[in-house]
């Protein structure tokens, strides 16, 4: 895995002398998710690594390049998960996949194939996904676990809004009151 992207965060973040844990804070992020971004396990959404890219004074250009993994090869990483998922052998999925070969199986793992639309289709439905998931460069996983992340966030907002408003709200009263 290309993981370029990964070691610049890390510089970026380390000359700011930022630790994972404050970084996360600093984009909406966790530690762990850091970690899984430095270590190139995961990516920023595109709204963070604008923000990141700000942050240290680059661009989005600068910081993706040299980091971009051809879409052959991401979509083979999904082929791959599907499969694992499953539990299946490169042999037991070929056969389940248009009964194709294991080495077929293997070079749309290792992104040197893509299989054709039929193959596509039967791929994507045993991930449960559609085929332009399957296609796609997005990590629904990860935007998913970060709409819920922000969502939680709202909802404090909204809590620390609500007992700031009550506390007007009393001080209104009282001062109401002592007229």
């Amino acid at each position: 895995m290309n993981n370029e992207l990964g070691r610049k965060l890390k510089n970026i973040r380390l000359q700011n002398g930022l630790t994972q844990e404050e970084f996360g804070d600093r984009f909406l992020g966790t530690k762990s998710l850091v970690s899984k971004w430095e270590s190139g396990r995961n990516r920023p959404n595109p709204e963070r690594l604008r923000k990141i890219a700000n942050f240290a004074n680059i661009t989005v250009e600068e910081l993706l390049k040299d980091a971009e993994e051809p879409p052959h090869l991401l979509v083979g990483k999904r082929i791959r998960s599907i499969r694992l998922k499953h539990g299946m052998s490169m042999t037991e999925f070929g056969k389940l996949i248009d009964n194709v070969k294991s080495g077929v199986v293997s070079n749309w793992e290792n992104g040197k194939q893509i299989p054709n639309k039929l193959r596509l289709k039967k791929i994507a439905k045993l991930g449960n996904i559609t085929v332009d998931e399957l296609l796609d460069i997005t990590n629904y996983q990860e935007l998913y676990e970060l709409e819920k992340e922000r969502n939680s966030l709202l909802v404090q907002e909204i809590q620390v809004l609500k007992e700031q408003l009550n506390l007007l709200n009393k001080k209104d009263t009282s001062t109401k009151v002592s007229k």
